[in-house]
């Protein structure tokens, strides 16, 4: 055999004019038959010593991509005005020919397909989000619209919405990328268009390109056409019935048909398609070596993804569970939507980039005291803060351990390591900052306000619409949110550089190898002592891909191994820490639990508990009603509650609760702001002034006492307004009446309802005093006494008096005898004065003597009717009675 191989002419040195092609003795033997006349087969590089890089060769490495596939028959040579078309048409035409009409239907279709399944899910997402609202006022033409504007906007598409009213049209546009629809579009483009090059090979990258061309331009056109024909249209108002309700009835339509969803839609779905054809693309397999440089970028890459993935589905899982203690399980209906923007938010916050509201908003912002820009450590707790960067540096830690695995060639430098890993983070800094960014502005025409609005605003309708309507804003990452990201780039290269090595030995090769394999390393560094080799130590490409260790001594790795069981569990303890200190905060020293504290011990009849957690705006004289004896006693009060929304800004905290009273539902809002801590680490919230409803009570002059569902209650000590007196109380029914055991006046209890909250009618109690019969009796006895006192007058008309009677000469001897009483009925006036109206007249009877100048005296007899009409008063507690009108 060998003698044979040394009889053979080297046909790499010699040159045969009748041979076609010759293998070359280098790589392989000749063959024993001939070979057919195809292109040359592809050279094998010569193997290559350990510790140096290929060397370059002259003959090429790889067929060319024609080479790849039979040859053809030429198309004849085209004449006419095809034959003087240019260079560049005659190439797409040839493209075109290749490509054929069923292939490029075929990937227009996987474009519509694309489009459909997006268009699905945001169909579900709008009905989730209907049901989440409780809303089913937009109507079935909604259901259809919405889905429409959701996918345009997902690729980039402006959602302007205009509305008419009483002559001016204001449009709102908004840019908001709902990024689960942007994955699904890209993601579905990758896939499909995986399949269909795996049934028909791309022959060439141009066409690879133009099949994804078409597949883009299916969805942009669909994308374009479908928001332009579903757009969003609203009416309100009855312009027929009223005039005045016509002219401020309003009427609009909004879409995301735009030039940038066209544009997004042909550029995601392009490159996707493209990628997801590339991915599959046959290679040329002669090639032995990988670039050190493309070697470097792809482990930065896979380092990068790493970290992103891990980062973002533990913030997903903190915003779900946060958004749940807040808002309720019934907010995951919506989580798809702003969740995936939080989450992409969150990886610039937990780098400690702000996030900020900008533009012309942000001075009406700045007047309701909303904030404009939110940090990490300025919003949270230190506690919190803490952890969060230190589960952040874990993750570092983690990217770093997959950068070194997934290191292909050893000749990449310290530099090009560097700048890959620091230049990878650095584009997912400027990804982060454009994905979730929200921006919105408006713009307003008056051209048909002089008609309408300038006769209602004094002809100024104009100038005052322009100068409020015109706003802007956009809340978004800063704009050097790369460089923060730049910097985490750098840390991971640091912890790959000098963590990792020391990290690796210590996993067990089952592992190692695992991860070798998930970063898509052909070979790893060869570890001496717990170092990875450099230059001439590591192993190049085409090594096996489990990693070669040199065990560390039992000592090192015993050290090793302390260190990090300490660093494990300082990680443990604070993570533990700081979920028990979040989970206590959102339960025992939230705001949401301080209401839930206040509004329990009110059901419950505790007033005196609920004051100590809530000031109020009254005297402490005043508060009488506050207790937990009038509250015990209170029926008709609060029996239950629910807290229907938290909404914390900053400091303070607006507490939602709809109260139930004896079951009538009424909302009402509880300010909460933070005052400091609790034992270091837990939030501080305490109530802010609860307003609480009065009981206002009419009494009368010298009232001392009230009597309050069984309860006297003292008043003297409160300062009255005209009789009036201010009762903070409680919800509930009271039956209040004057205390005490009044001799001469009573009044009836009264019984009225104190509602919870402050929009209904205050409840007022006035009293009617009534005579008691002690009254009655004291008015007549003093009528009795004027009787008396008249009658030892012994005058027939005596002063002030209301028995007497008329006769003429000289009257002696006069003697009234009362034969029986006159009734009365009282009156009262406010409750001070009263008075005597005569009901029967009584009787009685005078006699005397009765002499004239021409008579001699006689004995003279009367009978009389007499009234006793008069006035009582009160005073020093009792009536006083004084006759005449």
């Amino acid at each position: 055999m060998n003698n044979d191989q040394e009889s053979q002419p080297d046909s790499h040195n010699e040159t045969d004019p009748t041979a076609t092609t010759s293998p070359n003795p280098a790589t392989q033997p000749a063959p024993p038959e001939p070979l057919a006349p195809l292109a040359p087969p592809a050279l094998a590089a010569p193997p290559v010593p350990l510790g140096q890089a290929p060397a370059a060769s002259t003959e090429p490495l790889a067929p060319s991509a024609a080479s790849s596939v039979p040859t053809e028959t030429p198309a004849p040579t085209p004449s006419g005005s095809a034959a003087m078309a240019s260079p560049v048409v005659q190439r797409s035409l040839a493209l075109g020919r290749s490509i054929g009409r069923e292939r490029a239907l075929r990937a227009a279709l996987s474009g519509a397909i694309v489009y459909g399944a997006a268009w699905v899910l945001a169909a579900v997402l709008s009905i989730l989000a209907l049901f989440a609202a409780g809303d089913s006022s937009p109507g079935a033409s909604w259901a259809f619209e919405a889905p429409a504007q959701l996918v345009a906007m997902a690729v980039g598409g402006i959602f302007t919405i205009g509305a008419t009213a009483v002559g001016v049209t204001a449009n709102v546009s908004v840019v908001w990328l709902p990024l689960l629809l942007t994955a699904l579009v890209a993601v579905g483009s990758v896939l499909l268009a995986r399949r269909d090059e795996k049934a028909r090979p791309s022959a060439t990258a141009a066409m690879r390109w133009a099949l994804a061309a078409c597949a883009g331009l299916a969805v942009a056109l669909l994308v374009v056409i479908v928001a332009a024909v579903l757009a969003v249209r609203f009416t309100s108002g009855d312009s027929a019935d009223n005039e005045m309700l016509a002219m401020f009835s309003v009427s609009g339509s909004g879409s995301a048909a735009s030039f940038t969803a066209f544009l997004g839609a042909l550029v995601v779905g392009t490159l996707a398609s493209y990628l997801g054809r590339a991915g599959i693309a046959p290679r040329a397999k002669t090639v032995t070596g990988v670039s050190p440089v493309r070697s470097a970028v792809a482990a930065s890459i896979r380092a990068t993804a790493v970290y992103t993935v891990v980062i973002s589905v533990l913030l997903a899982l903190t915003i779900v569970i946060y958004a749940i203690s807040q808002g309720g399980i019934k907010i995951l209906l919506t989580a798809l939507l702003w969740l995936p923007t939080l989450v992409v938010d969150g990886l610039g916050l937990i780098n400690l980039a702000p996030v900020s509201l900008t533009g012309s908003i942000t001075s009406l912002m700045g007047a309701t005291g909303a904030p404009t820009s939110f940090w990490l450590p300025g919003r949270l707790p230190v506690w919190a803060t803490v952890l969060v960067l230190v589960v952040n540096l874990a993750v570092v830690v983690l990217a770093g351990i997959v950068l070194s695995l997934a290191r292909r060639t050893a000749g990449v430098s310290v530099a090009a390591r560097w700048v890959s890993t620091i230049a990878s983070f650095a584009v997912l800094g400027v990804v982060v900052t454009l994905l979730g960014r929200v921006s919105l502005w408006t713009s307003v025409d008056t051209g048909g306000v002089g008609t309408e609005l300038d006769s209602l605003l004094g002809g100024f309708g104009s100038s005052i619409v322009e100068n409020i309507a015109a706003v802007n804003g956009a809340v978004s990452l800063s704009a050097g949110t790369f460089l923060v990201f730049a910097i985490l780039g750098a840390l991971v290269e640091a912890a790959a550089t000098y963590i990792a090595p020391q990290l690796t030995p210590l996993l067990p090769a089952s592992v190692t190898a695992r991860l070798a394999r998930v970063t898509g390393a052909t070979a790893a560094p060869v570890l001496v002592g717990g170092i990875a080799g450099d230059g001439d130590d590591a192993v190049l490409a085409g090594a096996p891909a489990t990693p070669v260790v040199v065990p560390m001594t039992p000592e090192r790795k015993r050290r090793i191994r302390l260190v990090l069981i300490a660093v494990a569990a300082a990680v443990v303890v604070v993570a533990g820490a700081g979920i028990t200190i979040s989970a206590v905060n959102s339960t025992v020293f939230s705001p949401k639990k301080q209401v839930e504290s206040y509004l329990g011990n009110i059901v419950d009849g505790n007033a005196s508990a609920a004051l100590d957690l809530a000031e109020i705006s009254a005297p402490n004289a005043s508060r009488v009603l506050l207790t937990d004896e009038v509250l015990s006693a209170t029926e008709g009060g609060l029996t239950g509650y629910s807290i229907t929304d938290v909404t914390v800004t900053n400091e303070t905290a607006v507490v939602t609760a709809e109260l139930d009273q004896d079951g009538e539902k009424t909302t009402v809002q509880y300010p909460v702001s933070r005052s400091g801590s609790k034992y270091v680490v837990f939030d501080d919230w305490n109530l802010n002034t609860v307003a609480i409803p009065a009981l206002t009570v009419a009494v009368p002059d010298g009232t001392t006492e009230l009597d309050v569902n069984g309860v006297t209650v003292a008043v003297d000590g409160i300062n009255s307004d005209a009789g009036y007196l201010e009762l903070p109380a409680l919800p509930g029914t009271y039956v209040v009446g004057l205390a005490g055991d009044d001799e001469y006046l009573a009044a009836k209890p009264q019984t009225v309802t104190v509602a919870a909250g402050m929009d209904s009618y205050p409840a007022t109690v006035s009293f009617e005093l009534e005579p008691t019969e002690a009254f009655t009796a004291s008015v007549q006895k003093q009528i009795e006494a004027l009787l008396v006192s008249c009658a030892a007058e012994k005058l027939l008309q005596a002063d002030d008096c209301p028995i007497y009677t008329y006769s003429y000469g000289d009257i002696t001897d006069v003697v009234w005898t009362v034969n029986e009483q006159a009734t009365f009925e009282l009156s009262g006036y406010g409750g001070e004065e009263w008075s005597v109206m005569n009901e029967d007249e009584g009787k009685a009877t005078v006699t005397y003597t009765q002499s004239t100048s021409y008579s001699e005296p006689e004995a003279v007899t009367d009978e009389v009717e007499f009234s006793v009409y008069g006035d009582v008063e009160m005073v020093d507690g009792a009536p006083v009675y004084t006759y005449g009108y």
